[in-house]
């Protein structure tokens, strides 16, 4: 839309500019010694109407519509006063054609079903999604349609207080093709597969999740979730358990002193290309039975011999735990390396071995 507006306006601002010469309008409007040069004031009529018709289209609420319009015609007028400064006719007219028809041309496409759906895509995730996130939601038929899907969902705390960190990642979730809210506490949610459909959303999660570093609580998980908008076509509103199920997960780092968890579901979509360990088993929202859950190590293409060495020792000694060998485990934990976890094992085998 903002390229077919664009050549529009130009090409009837060149023609205006044209006719112009031949009648002497422009002539008459302002007379000095000088005169700005044919090419530069044909290159900056083309300039104000991309320009014009670029911002105007991202201009959605009408009580900054009015300041927009002042100030986009402030720029010729400027331009007028510093020519005559310099002794240098300056017509305004070229310019003048060029935007306005761009504010008439993006005014007739809002006006438009086409230009109202856009609109309404942007109020709606403007401030959820990326700009070019927000460009592929509204080549989908089903944009704004409710509808339920597979998702993956990250709920991550950040542990620090520089708030600008936090509005940081919620960007760069956003570049990644997630639907991102900032919440009360340092918190933040991201979706991936809704609204926007994008292709292996489980991977993306996780990989997004790992990117966080360490002063980043997270949990991930990944189920049905239905879309929609509010009554009132204000709000895309979402449900599911993979919500509370993850929220679950992203507390559940303070029992284990892991950093990320992930649920049964998302572990299965990611084996292939993210290295895992589990961690324990754990009753999520909604479910009647203590579920596995995992931790995320590093993307399979990135992990290091010794970090997947680290990690069958790790799993060994999980086994030899489920079994009751008690001392087996210890003395793979011991050889598993030093961290969180494995010190969250270390002492639960203590007591439990002290106690016999």
């Amino acid at each position: 839309m903002i390229w077919l507006v664009g050549l529009l306006a130009s090409g009837l601002a060149m023609l205006a500019r044209l006719a112009g010469l031949f009648a002497g309008w422009d002539a008459r409007l302002l007379k000095g010694p000088g005169e700005f040069p044919l090419w530069v004031e044909l290159v900056c009529a083309v300039l104000f109407a991309f320009g014009t018709a670029m911002v105007a289209s991202q201009v959605t609420a009408p009580k900054f519509r009015a300041g927009l319009i002042a100030a986009i015609l402030l720029q010729p007028a400027s331009a007028m006063a510093v020519g005559a400064l310099a002794g240098v006719r300056v017509s305004p007219f070229t310019w003048l054609v060029a935007i306005l028809t761009a504010l008439g041309g993006v005014a007739a496409y809002r006006f438009s079903s086409a230009g109202k759906r856009a609109g309404l895509v942007r109020d709606v995730f403007g401030k959820h999604l990326s700009t070019e996130a927000l460009a592929r939601l509204l080549g989908q038929s089903d944009a704004m349609e409710s509808r339920a899907t597979k998702a993956t969902i990250l709920s991550a705390r950040y542990l620090g207080a520089d708030w600008a960190v936090v509005e940081d990642v919620a960007h760069r979730l956003r570049e990644q093709s997630a639907w991102v809210e900032v919440q009360t506490g340092n918190r933040l949610l991201a979706v991936w597969n809704l609204p926007l459909t994008v292709d292996s959303p489980a991977a993306g999660a996780v990989e997004a999740s790992l990117d966080l570093g360490d002063d980043w609580q997270r949990g991930v998980a990944t189920g049905e979730v239905r879309g929609e908008l509010t009554s009132g076509a204000e709000q895309w509103q979402m449900r599911g358990l993979a919500f509370e199920k993850s929220d679950a997960l992203c507390q559940a780092n303070n029992t284990f002193g892991s950093r990320v968890l992930l649920d049964l579901a998302t572990a299965d979509l990611v084996r292939d290309s993210i290295i895992l360990r589990p961690v324990d088993f754990l009753v999520l929202p909604a479910s009647e039975m203590a579920t596995e859950v995992f931790e995320p190590l590093a993307m399979a293409t990135e992990a290091t011999p010794e970090a997947v060495a680290r990690r069958d020792r790790f799993w060994e000694a999980v086994i030899f735990f489920r079994q009751k060998r008690f001392a087996e485990a210890l003395a793979a934990f011991d050889k598993s390396g030093k961290d969180p976890v494995v010190q969250y094992y270390q002492k639960r085998l203590e007591k439990l071995t002290s106690s016999h």
